[in-house]
């Protein structure tokens, strides 16, 4: 039984006044949610009350952050303190288990920093310990990547982002397909977030097979469409959070006169070269051999369940008992205005899973975390390569020095110039308010992160940032995961801030 004075006490930890009858409905609505989750869950151990109050209003890997638990190494230029202040208080605030910073400006490296988290059970380092050269997963910061090799691919005469798909694959024109571009794809404007028929594992490993399981499932593929009302018939802009990698990959085999996957070209032409820590799949001999240290960084490593007990199901519980007390987070206001769209109820955001699948099996077609250890060895562009903050910063670091680093050239200027035009807003799209109606991408493929600065981020927190305007190429790694599915402004934010500060 949680009881009024525990809930009292959990709602003045988080912040909250509840008078005694608001006490009393807090604690029997939390007493509900226990037994329900009894019910679902008779094995299951969740936080107590007692648990939730000692993490509430804390940071979410951290009971008590001192300087003294934080370790961090690596160098800032002086002109960029304030970036080295800003990724230290991430630690301080315990918003951190391990994390790095890797900022280049006109192809130098000025900030390349990595801290770990000392506290018991927070560092998530491999046993070999954790520096600027450690691995992690960095789920779809991958998309960043895809969107470089294409434009390689484009630099080269390979394709054009205007060439119709089914140009290069004929098969891919059927099912309402046949003007679908490749900038389509890369804007994840296809509508091919999820497919009808799940991948294997097997269908992934022989994805550069052209008349493999995978293409064939593509093909068969019909855009997803708004089942009624205003926008009936057409397709709105749907994150394609794994899937926008095996379309890309299966258009990439067919222009590439070698036939290579996305993955394969990172190795031999853009991440190889380059000298950049950027892996998905099995090309690179070190990295498949498992020689490169690598962090866990996975769904797993997000906060104790004491800490998404408080600041979740506590915190939501209590905000609904006292109702028009508060006033609502931006996030409670486009809740209640999507609810009351009457496009809601057929959107893709109509369950938790509807904007990823659109209640199609998931893409991936199987179970597994894309930040495991168990996937990193499959080919998923999109959603499962690993990286180091030095090795994302040095492809961004690349695109923001005209195509070229360290006397490597990667691709022409102009062709930077080229990827980086023609923005649609998500708001151009059928979208109403559902989908990424917000969204900003280019026809690279790159979200507009800002004026002049492209890029994404990740699950879990990543970011993979360049400014050809600024010259700065930027990357974020970390291993406690977050919620989003392209980074955490919370711990991203003040660093952006403080980067833009140093270089306007």
């Amino acid at each position: 039984m949680a009881g009024p004075e525990l809930a009292k006490q959990l709602a003045g930890a988080l912040g909250y006044d509840l008078s005694d009858d608001e006490a009393r409905t807090v604690s029997n609505e939390l007493d509900q949610w226990y037994a329900a989750r009894r019910q679902e869950r008779p094995d299951g151990s969740d936080a107590t009350i007692e648990q939730a109050i000692a993490r509430a209003g804390k940071g979410p890997y951290s009971v008590e952050a001192t300087t003294e638990s934080v370790r961090i190494g690596g160098t800032a230029a002086p002109e960029f303190g304030a970036v080295r202040e800003a990724f230290v208080a991430n630690f301080s605030r315990g918003l951190e288990r391990n994390a790095q910073l890797c900022v280049y400006q006109h192809g130098k490296c000025v900030v390349d920093l990595w801290g770990e988290n000392q506290e018991p059970d927070m560092s998530t380092a491999p046993a070999s310990g954790y520096d600027g050269d450690t691995l992690q997963s960095v789920y779809s910061s991958g998309k960043a990547i895809e969107s470089t090799v294409f434009a390689m691919a484009v630099d080269r005469g390979l394709c054009s982002y205007d060439d119709l798909v089914s140009q290069h694959w004929p098969e891919f024109a059927a099912n309402g397909k046949a003007q679908m571009t490749i900038a389509d794809v890369l804007r994840h404007d296809a509508g091919l977030h999820a497919f009808d028929e799940a991948l294997t594992p097997d269908d992934i490993r022989d994805q550069a097979n052209q008349d493999g399981n995978m293409s064939r499932i593509i093909a068969s593929q019909a855009p997803w469409t708004w089942p009624s009302g205003p926008y009936q018939g057409r397709t709105p802009r749907i994150y394609h959070a794994v899937s926008r990698g095996y379309v890309l990959s299966q258009i990439l085999i067919r222009v590439d006169p070698a036939g290579r996957t996305i993955g394969q070209w990172m190795a031999e032409e853009l991440c190889g070269p380059l000298g950049a820590d950027f892996y998905c799949g099995s090309h690179d001999n070190d990295y498949a051999s498992g020689n490169r240290p690598q962090a866990d960084m996975h769904f797993r490593t997000g906060p104790d369940r004491a800490y998404q007990f408080a600041h979740g199901v506590a915190t939501g519980i209590i905000r609904r008992v006292l109702g028009e007390r508060l006033d609502p987070t931006p996030m409670e206001v486009a809740q209640r205005e999507f609810a009351a769209d009457p496009l809601f109820a057929i959107s893709p955001e109509q369950n938790p899973q509807g904007r990823l699948t659109g209640g199609r099996p998931s893409p991936m077609g199987f179970d597994i975390d894309p930040g495991d250890s168990n996937s990193h060895a499959l080919e998923i562009t999109s959603s499962s390569s690993s990286a180091s903050a030095r090795g994302m910063a040095r492809v961004m670091g690349m695109l923001a020095n005209g195509g070229i680093l360290d006397n490597v050239r990667i691709l022409n200027a102009d062709g930077i110039d080229v990827a980086t035009s023609n923005a649609v807003s998500g708001a151009d799209r059928p979208n109403g308010r559902f989908g990424m109606a917000a969204s900003n991408f280019v026809q690279g493929g790159w979200g507009v992160v800002a004026r002049g600065t492209f890029g994404w981020g990740g699950a879990g927190g990543s970011v993979i940032q360049f400014s050809p305007e600024r010259g700065i190429g930027l990357g974020y790694t970390c291993t406690g995961f977050a919620g989003g599915l392209s980074g955490d402004q919370d711990r991203v934010g003040p660093i952006g801030k403080a980067l833009y500060e140093a270089t306007r």
